[in-house]
């Protein structure tokens, strides 16, 4: 039997491989793995937005929940003047904080929870904020919003796929934008 030998640049090429092996297994610990499409996402979990009178308007994300103090001492604006009781109270993600003399909270556009992979929920979006999700048009949008007119709302998600057009794979890919309730 002959032993091979490898030399040090195949040595090196091998210890390479496994460094960059080792940094993806270690970077899926950071990330979330969206097994249907087998795909990695980074997910914030909780996303605010503020604006309105403040120094940093603009979205922020955290890895747990925020209070309203917290969100208004971050964007640049004390909280002295403003008239609202509850500055502690937490807030979802998906907020967004407008801020003037008075604090107004609202759940962020579609546009925007799409693009943190926050979930729009399906009995409240319109054709528009149904088509901004990757793999729905406009017709595809236009049958949802009849098929959920015509049934009093969608409990289920899984009920999608009595809407001509879309079958289980096209289903398991939009799944990630919709929910039954939360957000716009």
């Amino acid at each position: 039997m002959k032993v091979r030998v490898f030399s040090s640049s195949q040595l090196l090429v091998v210890s390479v491989l496994i460094m960059f092996l080792s940094g993806v297994l270690a970077a899926r610990s950071f990330y979330f793995k969206d097994d249907k499409n087998n795909i990695f996402l980074k997910r914030p979990e909780y996303v605010y937005e503020v604006s309105g009178e403040v120094k940093k308007p603009g979205f922020y994300s955290y890895h747990e929940k925020q209070s309203i103090q917290k969100l208004i001492n971050a964007c640049g604006r004390l909280s002295d003047g403003i008239e609202f009781t509850g500055l502690n109270k937490k807030l979802k993600s998906g907020t967004r904080i407008i801020l003037t003399d008075k604090i107004k909270i609202e759940s962020l556009d579609a546009s925007a929870r799409i693009n943190f992979f926050l979930p729009i929920n399906v009995n409240r979006a319109s054709i528009d904020d149904l088509s901004l999700i990757p793999g729905v048009g406009r017709k595809t949008a236009e049958s949802i919003v009849c098929f959920r007119d015509k049934n009093n709302g969608i409990n289920d998600l899984h009920e999608l796929v009595n809407i001509k057009g879309i079958g289980e794979k096209r289903l398991n890919r939009i799944l990630l934008y919709l929910s039954v309730d939360s957000g716009v």
